[in-house]
């Protein structure tokens, strides 16, 4: 869970808005169109992205359109750039939810 502000910008605990983010990295084109399970991870976080090389963001942008709006696409540069090239639709997960299916893969009972 990452919770914004909570380290730089000193805000009262009421105040701090966690969520939680799911990240695919995608290293090549056939890696990216044979991966049938994008719509299996769904609903385990809040945010879920795409990360590819920036070659690769048409293609990215493209399967998560045939997917689902729920996830997003980061473009990564050779020289360490990233941008948000398309935003997820927020899913809006508990806390408690994110943790055991990220340390267990299986939603909370």
């Amino acid at each position: 869970v990452i919770r914004p502000g909570r380290y730089g910008l000193n805000f009262p605990p009421e105040k701090i808005i966690a969520f939680s983010v799911g990240i695919e990295v995608k290293a090549s084109e056939k890696d990216l169109w044979s991966d049938d399970k994008l719509a299996f991870y769904l609903g385990w976080t809040d945010f879920y992205f795409l990360a590819v090389p920036k070659y690769l963001s048409g293609y990215a942008v493209g399967k998560a359109a045939m997917v689902d709006d729920r996830i997003g696409v980061i473009s990564i540069c050779e020289n360490g750039c990233v941008d948000i090239i398309k935003k997820p639709v927020r899913q809006r997960i508990l806390a408690s939810e994110s943790y055991v299916a990220v340390h267990t893969g299986y939603p909370s009972p």
